[in-house]
């Protein structure tokens, strides 16, 4: 059985440069692809499009994924059909040149971003199960996976939608990189609330990978707005899906939390006042059990050498 249950697969960051276009970051991810990367991500808005600029930039992902056989993760600016402002949105394009789901950043950042970027509905954030190109002397992978951009990540309520996923893949494009490595912290604990891999892609700040339980396998910093950035990594997925309190229960786990901590506070004062007095009984227990202890051991000495002394005198 050449099965493994701890399977490698490489994933990758596509991080664009000022003034980015369609046709370069297409062949950016083709690289990425053809240094075995299965999972490509842009950072956050890499291109800023027009309407029919779109269906362009779809069709020339969906003839690179089916070449190359891997998973696209695009990010682009589109008009909005019902106002003035844009659309911040994110596109999975499968190996077979299909797209699996289109996702709108639901919270653009207040005033850098709310006055021109129209927010996306929210609630359900998009899940979808891929199953990965097989690989030599491995079985097929198959895993889910969902996405949310940037800010989205700071909002556990609309992340925990999204909590039976294996893997939560996340643009972003921070102006600093202490800005970045801050949000890439925050991304770690929705890691540990759900309990699934995060792939961080941030065009100006920290991308990384980050594991179910919250550490940071990987991590680089935005070097230059200048020129592109290719980032890749190795991602170790198991068959077993970690599942936890907080996936289940949300909020209500903070206020449970809450809720046994102010029962202990109250319960102190009697603690307390009755603590003396546990403790006397307690302590009269064990000076009892200890003094009847040091009597059953005089008591098997005194009996082991009356025994030795009565064999010694038949002896003589």
């Amino acid at each position: 059985d050449n099965s493994d249950p701890i399977r490698t697969i490489k994933v990758g960051c596509v991080l664009p440069t000022k003034g980015a276009d369609i046709k370069s970051m297409i062949h950016q991810s083709a690289v990425l692809a053809t240094q075995s990367s299965k999972i490509v991500l842009w950072g956050e808005s890499a291109l800023d499009l027009r309407r029919e600029e779109v269906k362009t930039l779809l069709e020339l992902a969906s003839n690179e994924t089916k070449k190359h056989k891997y998973f696209l993760g695009l990010t682009y600016f589109m008009p909005s059909e019902t106002s003035d402002k844009k659309k911040n949105m994110f596109t999975l394009i499968g190996p077979d040149g299909e797209k699996i789901f289109d996702y709108q950043k639901t919270h653009p950042v207040p005033l850098a971003e709310s006055r021109t970027v129209e927010s996306g509905p929210g609630g359900q954030l998009p899940i979808a199960n891929i199953v990965m190109p097989k690989q030599k002397n491995q079985t097929q992978l198959s895993l889910n996976v969902s996405a949310a951009i940037c800010l989205d990540m700071d909002f556990p309520e609309l992340i925990t939608t999204a909590s039976a996923v294996n893997l939560f893949l996340q643009p972003a494009q921070t102006w600093r990189s202490h800005i970045g490595l801050q949000h890439l912290r925050m991304a770690s604990v929705r890691a540990i609330e759900n309990g699934f891999w995060v792939l961080r892609c941030d065009g100006g700040g920290a991308s990384g990978l980050i594991d179910p339980l919250g550490r940071i396998r990987n991590v680089q910093v935005s070097s230059r707005a200048d020129r592109y950035q290719l980032l890749n990594w190795d991602l170790p997925l198991s068959d077993e899906k970690i599942h936890t309190i907080y996936a289940s229960w949300g909020e209500y786990t903070v206020w449970g939390c809450l809720g046994v901590l102010f029962l202990l506070k109250l319960c102190k004062p009697l603690i307390w006042k009755n603590g003396p007095i546990f403790m006397n009984e307690e302590w009269q227990k064990g000076v009892e059990m200890w003094t009847n202890a040091k009597s059953w051991v005089g008591r098997k000495y005194e009996d082991t050498f009356r025994h030795v002394e009565h064999e010694e005198y038949l002896d003589a």
